[in-house]
């Protein structure tokens, strides 16, 4: 990776217009040095840009990296609640689940009656369809 340094353009011209002034160097020549260093400097930016983005994405990834260790910790202080609740559960077994199965079989009855109704009003219509058609 070439680093490039940025030179003052006044200690730069006065080096050029001293090389001018003893005859050392042309107009076209003094041109010339100030194209490479415009080039220089901008190379220079670019590089400093470039550097900066690298920084940015390093944060970033530092970030991530952070955030996906605290969700792993979430993740394992949940699974070791659950593991203490099954095993107080099995221990000593709560009236809430009872009550929670109890209620889930209710649901399931409901849900069955529901179907049957439904059966029989769809058998119905298509009787009546068939009747209809005939």
């Amino acid at each position: 990776m070439c680093v490039y340094r940025l030179i003052d353009s006044s200690v730069l011209f006065d080096t050029l217009f001293s090389l001018i002034g003893f005859g050392g160097a042309t107009s076209f020549q003094a041109a010339n040095i100030r194209t490479i260093h415009l080039l220089l400097r901008d190379a220079a930016k670019t590089q400093q840009q470039q550097q900066q983005q690298q920084q940015v994405q390093q944060q970033q990834q530092q970030q991530q990296q952070v955030q996906q260790q605290q969700q792993q910790q979430q993740v394992q202080q949940q699974q070791q609640t659950q593991q203490k609740q099954q095993q107080q559960n099995l221990q000593h077994p709560p009236q809430q689940q009872q009550q929670q199965q109890q209620q889930q079989q209710q649901q399931q009855q409901q849900q069955q009656q529901q179907q049957q109704q439904h059966i029989s009003v769809n058998e119905e219509t298509a009787a009546l369809f068939v009747y209809k058609c005939v």
